[in-house]
């Protein structure tokens, strides 16, 4: 997942070939616990950075307000990719 994440492509994509080669899991199986793995991840880095300040201006290092622009979309887009599938 570090590597993954280091990388820019969040880990799923190092973790599930890493899993199903070496671990001995099914693709059926090695993508949920992947997409586990990485949700755990991604809440241990909100609650680690969540009260941080950014270092050069006198605001919050996460920018909630856009944080929260974009999930709305991300939802609105998968609820509609789903639908079109």
């Amino acid at each position: 997942s570090a590597l993954g994440a280091a990388g820019g492509i969040g880990g799923g994509g190092i973790m599930v070939p890493m899993l199903v080669s070496v671990g001995g899991f099914s693709v059926h199986h090695a993508i949920p616990l992947t997409q586990a793995t990485v949700f755990g991840a991604s809440i241990m880095n909100l609650f680690h950075n969540a009260n941080k300040r950014h270092p050069n201006f006198d605001r919050p290092l996460i920018d909630f307000h856009t944080a929260l622009m974009l999930e709305v979309t991300t939802l609105l887009g998968t609820v509609l990719g789903v639908d079109l599938n």
